[in-house]
């Protein structure tokens, strides 16, 4: 069953893809001793787990391409977890949006210019084989905030935090309940 979207959504999802598309072409200054340099796109593909949170809970990742004509991207990670999102669109004007910004800024390590990729978990599924119960222990994964760095070595790094919150349908205010931050290194 197709679902309708609002003429507000579609434009909103315009503009974002368009937003997206045209810092695509930003130059990144070089980085500073031991900082990482943060890039404008997170590529789909496969990335192994690089912190113990990564390596015990989620595993390595695979970020598949959104389909065809859809903003959904599906997440596959090694220890039989996977996450269906698509981009969340915040408005920088709300107040609580700001705080949850804030909050991802931190917990990911970007500075103040830099704007974490936020999503809206719309599926979390999760095998009963895997060790923690979900990226979010046994909480539903309501949010992930995603990062993507080139670190002084030149590798390219993802960092995600994920954020639990109130049951569907309940709004989500102020800052979210923090679940964990994974990183991962793109496999070459």
């Amino acid at each position: 069953m197709r679902q309708r979207r609002s003429p507000a959504a579609i434009v909103a999802a315009a503009l974002l893809c368009g937003l997206a598309a045209a810092s695509c072409d930003r130059n990144v200054a070089p980085p500073a001793p031991n900082e990482p340099t943060f890039v404008d796109r997170i590529p789909a593909g496969r990335w192994r787990a690089a912190n113990d949170q990564a390596r015990t809970i989620a595993g390595n990742l695979h970020v598949a391409p959104p389909e065809a004509g859809s903003d959904i991207v599906s997440l596959a990670f090694g220890q039989g977890i996977t996450v269906r999102a698509r981009p969340a669109t915040l408005p920088a004007e709300d107040a609580d949006v700001r705080t949850r910004l804030d909050q991802a800024r931190k917990l990911l390590g970007a500075g103040p210019a830099d704007f974490p990729t936020h999503f809206t978990v719309i599926q979390e599924t999760v095998a009963m084989s895997a060790p923690q119960g979900g990226l979010c222990g046994g909480l539903r994964t309501r949010m992930l905030a995603v990062v993507g760095m080139v670190d002084p070595e030149g590798r390219r790094l993802l960092r995600l935090a994920a954020f639990h919150g109130p049951p569907p349908g309940q709004p989500m205010a102020g800052e979210l309940p923090a679940c964990f931050t994974y990183d991962f290194v793109q496999d070459r």
